[in-house]
């Protein structure tokens, strides 16, 4: 049953509903700058199902002249407000701090009214404005404590952290990134230019880091993450400079000031220590990983943050075994997180290496610290063999790459390497280094090693969890190398100083041939394939010796050992690596 009083209801929700529609079009038609065709709200319609709107024209993005003109007449208009204020400081209408005040006052009231623009969606009033306090309020500060010394050094860094705060605040909120790289900028060269003209570097170092700070913690939040460099970079050489004058017979002077030493060293730490910080806030609370930055940052906070805190501590010669212990208890941190908490998360990844290698690093520079000589040597030996053992126990590649890093350092510590050098390299008319007992026990260490290494892991291993074995075996060929050599020449001829140049050629040159053909039998078994590694090189460094050392010192009979001994390993030893190839089978991981 038809209701006439429903009837005319439907049809005055359709005119309504038509009228919207004519509306819409004509709103879309204002702001896209064309004329709309009037509709006939009342006409009678098509297919009462066909209700669709047709797409709205497109808006309008270009910038018109005197839009242009007429946002830098607003900044011009601004910038008179700040020559004004100058005006009656400069004529003594008002006081050099109440000008100052004035001027900082301006300079905040100018970014207040860009955040009110930008919250209204006036972007370029924003922009305006922000830009104009910029322009304001650098100058101004710059001016002000270090032209004309109207106020302190700490009141312009006050001034200084007020305005920046204010103005990253605002790009922050309205998301202005050009805002937030300008303000960034004019503060990172502002503090700068203090911190050379003024006497506060202190003062302006430690708001060089503030500025690090929040720009790495801005860069997190935004994605903007340009300008965090730069600042960092900035950050870094400061400290380091400041560490560098510290060890001056007059101490640190900065603007014609000294400065505090003590003050320094705390500066150096703090910026270890508010990167790292935020760095590990980052990877562990937030699961955010880690990035380029984080670990380029991390690195040279540690190079120039501890390493600047440990040359001052050095210098006075106080307070190194703290630092020392400090950096030990780091590395034990480390190493826990990355094997617990970063390994059950996140697997291995970028965050569990960063973190295992902050580890390495800090456990490295804290035991130069703990202790020295031989019982550094000692301690090293002693954790290349317990991270060889753990890596092998708990099948941890990271523990064995540290392992030969631990090591090498003992090889270094011991002396090892430097008599390797003078067996191969030294002239045979001059004393070579000889091995004590600790560069021995580091020999028979490394050897160990490298057994425990090749027993854990067997032919399963790929050519990336090889490659930590593989400089272990290239560590204990060296040392043999060196006892080889030195047993040789005194066999043949006297020991150095007092051996014959000819003899020493061919003692060298026949250990470098039955080393590659050695090392080449050696490859073909899976297990130890990384050896053949060596034997190319090997091969490469003998002959550049028969030209540059045997054709020099060798005598007819000595060149012809050397050349026939090279010879056929030349020939013997790429034939046993072929051979190797031909009957290894692809490795399973």
């Amino acid at each position: 049953m038809n209701d006439p009083i429903l009837s005319i209801r439907t049809d005055d929700l359709e005119k309504l509903r038509q009228t919207v529609l004519d509306l819409e079009r004509r709103v879309v038609a204002l702001e896209s700058g064309t004329r709309a065709p009037v509709a006939n709200t009342y006409a009678e319609e098509g297919p009462r199902g066909d209700t669709s709107v047709p797409p709205p024209a497109p808006i309008r993005t270009t910038v018109t002249g005197a839009q242009v003109f007429g946002i830098l007449g607003r900044a011009v208009l601004y910038l008179a407000g700040a020559f004004l204020l100058r005006a009656l400081t400069d004529g003594g209408v008002v006081p050099p701090a109440a000008g100052f005040g004035l001027g900082l006052t301006y300079a905040l009231l100018l970014m207040m009214l860009a955040d009110r623009a930008g919250r209204r969606g006036d972007h370029s009033g924003a922009g305006t404005l922000g830009l104009a306090a910029l322009a304001v309020a650098f100058p101004f500060v710059w001016e002000t404590t270090a032209v004309r010394d109207i106020v302190s050094p700490v009141a312009g860094g006050a001034a200084l952290t007020v305005l920046t705060a204010a103005g990253l605040t605002v790009a922050w909120r309205r998301r202005f990134r050009l805002l937030y790289w300008a303000y960034a900028g004019a503060t990172l060269v502002t503090v700068v230019g203090l911190y050379i003209a003024t006497g506060a570097a202190i003062l302006y170092c430690g708001l060089l880091i503030a500025l690090g700070a929040g720009t790495t913690v801005i860069g997190y939040a935004r994605g903007w993450y340009l300008m965090r460099w730069p600042v960092a970079l900035a950050a870094d050489l400061v400290i380091l400079r400041l560490a560098v004058m510290a060890t001056n017979p007059e101490g640190a002077i900065a603007g014609g000031q000294v400065v505090p030493t003590a003050a320094i060293q705390v500066l150096a730490l703090a910026l270890l220590a508010i990167y790292l910080g935020m760095f590990t806030f980052r990877a562990l609370v937030q699961g955010r990983g880690v990035r380029a930055f984080d670990v380029v940052q991390s690195v040279l906070a540690i190079a120039v943050g501890f390493g600047g805190a440990t040359h001052i501590a050095r210098h006075l010669d106080s307070g190194t075994a703290v630092l020392g212990w400090v950096a030990l208890a780091a590395a034990l941190a480390g190493y826990g997180v990355a094997f617990t908490v970063v390994r059950q998360r996140h697997g291995r990844g970028r965050a569990f290496f960063y973190f295992a290698t902050l580890a390495l690093l800090f456990l490295v520079l804290g035991s130069e610290l703990v202790v020295s000589g031989q019982w550094l040597a000692w301690s090293w030996i002693g954790l290349g063999v317990a991270a060889a053992w753990l890596g092998g126990r708990y099948d941890r590649s990271t523990l064995r790459a540290h392992s030969a890093v631990y090591l090498a350092l003992a090889a270094v510590q011991t002396g090892l390497l430097t008599a390797t050098t003078d067996a191969f390299l030294g002239a045979p008319d001059t004393a070579w280094t000889g091995l004590g007992a600790s560069a021995l026990v580091a020999l028979a260490a490394t050897g160990a090693c490298y057994a425990l290494l090749v027993r854990d892991r067997g032919p399963s291993a790929r050519r990336a969890r090889r490659t930590p074995r593989f400089f272990v075996s290239l560590l204990t060929l060296l040392g043999l190398g060196y006892v080889a050599v030195t047993l040789l020449v005194r066999l043949v001829s006297d020991a150095p100083p007092d051996a014959a140049p000819a003899a020493v050629a061919v003692v060298r040159t026949t250990v470098l041939a039955v080393t590659a053909v050695g090392l080449a039998w050696a490859a073909r078994r899976p297990a130890i394939a990384e050896l053949g590694w060596l034997v190319y090189p090997v091969l490469v460094i003998g002959l550049g010796k028969l030209l540059f050392e045997d054709l020099k010192l060798g005598n007819p009979v000595a060149l012809t050992v050397s050349f026939a001994l090279f010879g056929a390993a030349l020939i013997m030893a790429p034939r046993l690596l072929r051979g190797r190839r031909r009957n290894e089978s692809p490795a399973v991981e």
